[in-house]
C-alpha cells in the first residue's frame, strides 16, 4: 500500500533517494550499485518529488536543492554519456536552481543569467562570492546589520547590489530601500536597473507573485525614475533614489540604506570637509532614516577607495573602534566582526600574496601592472588595491627605483646574497635575493621567493649559490639556526670551493624599523630588474611585486622581500656583517 501524498512523506522520500544517490558513489570517479538507466530513473523520481515540495515549502525546497540536488545533478552530468539523459539532467539542474533561487541570493543570480551569453557573475565569482554571501545575510538574517564593500572601479560592486535589491523584493515586497549616491544619473540608473531586473522573464519565474505584466496598473502604486512603490509596500515608497546632498527627511527605509560611490575621483575624496560632512551625515541623518520600530538598522556601503581619509575609511574606523574584525576562514578578502553582525569586503586588483590579478577575466596581471606603472603609486594602491595610503607611503614604487632593462651577465665573477628564512610553509615568504656589483652599486639579479619552509629549499639554495657564484651569504639566524652548517656541509660534499663566506647574524630589530632605517640605501644603492624583464609568475616577479607594494605606514600582509633588501644593505652594503675568515672547502676527491 503506497504512502499518502503528504508533504512530510514526500520530504522523507526525497531524503531516502538522495541517500541512495549519495552512497552510489564511492569516490568522484567510481560508480557502484546502480547503472546509468537506474540512476536516471531515480533522479527523475527525485525531480518529481522536489517539484511537489516546491509548491508547499519554499525554504526547505531551496535548502535541499542547494545542498543536495544541484551537486548531484552536476555529478551525474559529468558521468553521463547518453545525450538524451544529459539533456534531461541539464533541464533538472536549471529547475533546481529555480527552486533554490527563491531563498538563496547566489542561486538567484546564477538563474537570472542562465540564458545570457555574456555572464556577469560567473567570471567574477571569486571576487564577488564574499559580498554575495553577506548580501544574502542582509536579506534573511535579521541580526546582521551591515556590509562595507570596496572593489576597483567597474568590477561589479554596484550591479551585484542592484540584483540583491531586486531579490530582496521577491522575498518580501512590503519593505523599502533608500539608495544614495553622489551622482543623480547613477542613482537613478540604479533605480531603473532594479526595475528592469524585476520585469524580466527569469525574475517572474523565480517570484511568480511579482511577475510583471505591463497591463497590470496596480503593479506599481507609484512609478517615477527616482521613487516607486510596489502594491504591497507598507511605507510611502519601495525604492528611493537620492543624491547624498539631497534632503532625505521624510524618507524611511525598512530593508536597508545603501550608500554607493560617494566620489567621482580622488580629488573629491581628498576634500576633508566633504569627508567630514558625509561621515556626520551618516551618523546623524542616514542612520535615522530607518524605521523607528526596527530593532537594528541595516546599511550597505559600496565604493572604491580613494584616499586614507575618505568616507569609507572613516566608517571602517568607526566600526573597528567598536568591534574586533577577523579574516573569514573560507571567504578571501572578507573580514567579519566578532559579533558576526558586520562584514568588510575589500578586493584588491592584484592579490596581496601572489601578485596576480584577482579577476583575470576583467583585467590580466600584465594589464594591471601596466596600470600600476602609469599611475601615481598611492592612487593605484587606493583605487586598485583598496589599501588607502598617503602619497608618501609607497616609497618603493617603480617610479622611485633605479632599474636595468636587460638580462645582466655576471662580469664580476661573484655575487652576494642574504636569506630571510621561514620555519614552516604557507605563512611568510622565504626570501633569498642575490646581487652583483653594478655601476658602483649593486643589481638584484636573481632570487628565491616562495612560501615554502627553509628546510625544503636546501637543494634550491645550493643551486642558486653555485649558479651565481655567491661569495658572501648572510643568514638571519633567529629564524633558522644551523642553516649555515647544513649549507657548508652540502657545498663541501659536492666540491664547491670558491671561498664562500657564510655568516649567521642574530637580529632583534623589528622589521619595519630596519626597513625605515635602510630606506635610502634600498632606493639609492640597488638597481632592480624592470617590471617586465622577468615573468610575473616567477620568483623575481613575485619578489618585485611584493617590494613595490610595500607600505611604509605599516599595513603590509607580507614584508619579507623588502626586509631582505634592508638586510642586504645593512649587512653587506654598509658592511655590518663581520665575515669569518674564508674557508676553502676541500674537494672530497
Amino acid at each position: 500500500m503506497s504512502k499518502p501524498l503528504t508533504y512530510e512523506n514526500v520530504k522523507k522520500s526525497v531524503e531516502e533517494i538522495i541517500t541512495l544517490l549519495d552512497t552510489n558513489f564511492t569516490s568522484e570517479n567510481t560508480k557502484r550499485q546502480y547503472n546509468s538507466s537506474e540512476l536516471f530513473e531515480l533522479f527523475v523520481y527525485l525531480h518529481q518529488l522536489i517539484a511537489f515540495m516546491s509548491n508547499e515549502n519554499i525554504v526547505e525546497t531551496a535548502d535541499i536543492c542547494l545542498k543536495k540536488a544541484i551537486p548531484l545533478a552536476n555529478l551525474l552530468l559529468r558521468y553521463e554519456n547518453d545525450n538524451t539523459r544529459l539533456a534531461t539532467y541539464a533541464e533538472f539542474l536549471k529547475e533546481f536552481y529555480l527552486y533554490s533561487a527563491r531563498h538563496d541570493f547566489e542561486s538567484f543570480v546564477i538563474y537570472y543569467e542562465w540564458e545570457k551569453q555574456d555572464k556577469f557573475y560567473l567570471p567574477r565569482i571569486k571576487i564577488l562570492k564574499g559580498l554575495v554571501y553577506y548580501l544574502n545575510k542582509m536579506v534573511f538574517d535579521e541580526n546582521f546589520e551591515g556590509i562595507i564593500a570596496n572593489l576597483p572601479s567597474g568590477w561589479g560592486k554596484t550591479y551585484i547590489v542592484d540584483l540583491a535589491n531586486a531579490f530582496s523584493f521577491g522575498v518580501d515586497d512590503s519593505g523599502t530601500i533608500l539608495a544614495l549616491c553622489s551622482n543623480e544619473d547613477v542613482v537613478n540608473g540604479g533605480s531603473r536597473t532594479v526595475k528592469e531586473i524585476m520585469q524580466s522573464e527569469a525574475y517572474g519565474e523565480v517570484f511568480p507573485h511579482l511577475k510583471f505584466d505591463k497591463e497590470d496598473k496596480e503593479y506599481y502604486k507609484k512609478d517615477t525614475e527616482s521613487e516607486w512603490k510596489l502594491r504591497n509596500c507598507k511605507l510611502l515608497a519601495s525604492y528611493y533614489a537620492k543624491t547624498t546632498k539631497s534632503n532625505v527627511v521624510g524618507c524611511r527605509a525598512s530593508k536597508w540604506v545603501w550608500i554607493d560611490d560617494l566620489y567621482a575621483d580622488y580629488k573629491e575624496a581628498l576634500n576633508e570637509s566633504d569627508n567630514k560632512f558625509y561621515y556626520n551625515k551618516f551618523l546623524t541623518v542616514w542612520r535615522k532614516r530607518f524605521v523607528q520600530e526596527a530593532p537594528i538598522w541595516k546599511f550597505i556601503i559600496t565604493g572604491t577607495m580613494w584616499s586614507p581619509t575618505d568616507f569609507t575609511v572613516k566608517i571602517i574606523e568607526w566600526l573597528e573602534s567598536r568591534y574586533t574584525f577577523v579574516q573569514h576562514t573560507k571567504l578571501p578578502y572578507v573580514k567579519v566582526s566578532d559579533n558576526n553582525k558586520f562584514a568588510i569586503v575589500q578586493v584588491p586588483a592584484l592579490d596581496m600574496e601572489t601578485g596576480q590579478s584577482t579577476c583575470p577575466d576583467l583585467a590580466s596581471t600584465q594589464t594591471l601592472l601596466n596600470e600600476k606603472a602609469s599611475l601615481d603609486p598611492y592612487i593605484f594602491e587606493c583605487n586598485f588595491q583598496q589599501n588607502p595610503v598617503s602619497p608618501e607611503a609607497m616609497a618603493f614604487d617603480w617610479k622611485n627605483l633605479k632599474t636595468y632593462n636587460e638580462q645582466l651577465t655576471n662580469e664580476y665573477g661573484s655575487t652576494y646574497a642574504v636569506i630571510d628564512g621561514t620555519r614552516k610553509s604557507g605563512k611568510d615568504f622565504f626570501s633569498m635575493p642575490i646581487f652583483q656589483p653594478y655601476m658602483e652599486d649593486y643589481a638584484l639579479i636573481d632570487c628565491i621567493y616562495t612560501q615554502q619552509a627553509t628546510s625544503k629549499l636546501i637543494p634550491d639554495i645550493i643551486e642558486k649559490i653555485i649558479k651565481n657564484n655567491v661569495k658572501m651569504l648572510v643568514i638571519e639566524t633567529n629564524v633558522d639556526g644551523g642553516l649555515k652548517t647544513v649549507l657548508e656541509e652540502k657545498l663541501q660534499a659536492i666540491g664547491f670551493n670558491n671561498g664562500i663566506q657564510i655568516i649567521e647574524k642574530y637580529s632583534t630589530m623589528v622589521k619595519q624599523t630596519r626597513i625605515e632605517l635602510e630606506r635610502g640605501n634600498i632606493i639609492d644603492r640597488i638597481f632592480y630588474p624592470y617590471f617586465n624583464l622577468f615573468p610575473i609568475t616567477s620568483d623575481m616577479g613575485k619578489f618585485m611585486a611584493s617590494h613595490t607594494m610595500y607600505n611604509i605606514e605599516g599595513t603590509n600582509k607580507h614584508d619579507d622581500a623588502t626586509d631582505s633588501l634592508a638586510m642586504f644593505t645593512a649587512e653587506i652594503v654598509a658592511g655590518k656583517a663581520k665575515p669569518i675568515k674564508p674557508i676553502i672547502l676541500a674537494r672530497p676527491f
